[in-house]
């Protein structure tokens, strides 16, 4: 268990308790720790909810958070971590829908959602605007908007990675319309889909 007074760490900047048996939840105080810039806690079994604290990690660079079974819906306030460059949540076990925002984040590079149980339409808002160059939010229950239309119009530049496979997206992969539309990515994955 983390303690309960780890906001009174307020130097630290860099926090790596991967791959250990911690478990409970994450303790409130924890976004009080406004200097840290890294925090691993992969690989353990902490639970619950994130604290919507979290945001409050003003240098906060790298959060991993992956194969843990944390639950409930991802905090909207994630997307006000304005500082963060890559945010890993894979293997847990969040519910409900990805939050709007994180195209928002001026700085990030890498966004993983993978193996959740996240689900609602694909943010395409997110696709088209996101600075990301690494996009994993295969392994959920993510669905397209209009299964008639091409299900993503456009991507952001930016993306050289998506993986989106595992999901049940439906819908063309067709565009149709004269620009390329994924000329920069180097990696794509649709499969597991119900794509035509």
């Amino acid at each position: 268990t983390l303690p309960d007074n780890i906001a009174d760490f307020k130097s630290l900047e860099f926090l790596d308790i991967s791959n250990n048996l911690f478990s409970s939840s994450l303790p409130l105080g924890i976004g009080e720790l406004r200097s840290l810039q890294n925090l691993s806690l992969a690989g353990n079994n902490f639970s619950g909810p994130i604290p919507d604290s979290i945001s409050e990690m003003a240098s906060i660079k790298s959060l991993d958070l992956s194969r843990n079974s944390f639950s409930g819906m991802l905090p909207v306030t994630l997307t006000k971590t304005t500082s963060l460059v890559s945010l890993n949540l894979s293997h847990n076990g969040f519910t409900g829908k990805v939050p709007k925002g994180f195209e928002l984040i001026p700085a990030l590079e890498k966004l993983d959602l993978h193996g959740n149980m996240l689900e609602g339409n694909l943010d395409v808002v997110f696709m088209l605007l996101s600075s990301a160059s690494y996009v994993d939010l295969s392994e959920n229950m993510l669905s397209s908007s209009d299964s008639k239309k091409k299900f993503l119009p456009r991507i952001s530049e930016s993306i050289k990675h998506l993986n989106l496979s595992h999901n049940k997206l439906t819908g063309s992969l067709a565009s149709g319309a004269a620009e390329p539309v994924f000329e920069n990515l180097k990696v794509l994955d649709f499969s597991y889909n119900q794509l035509h």
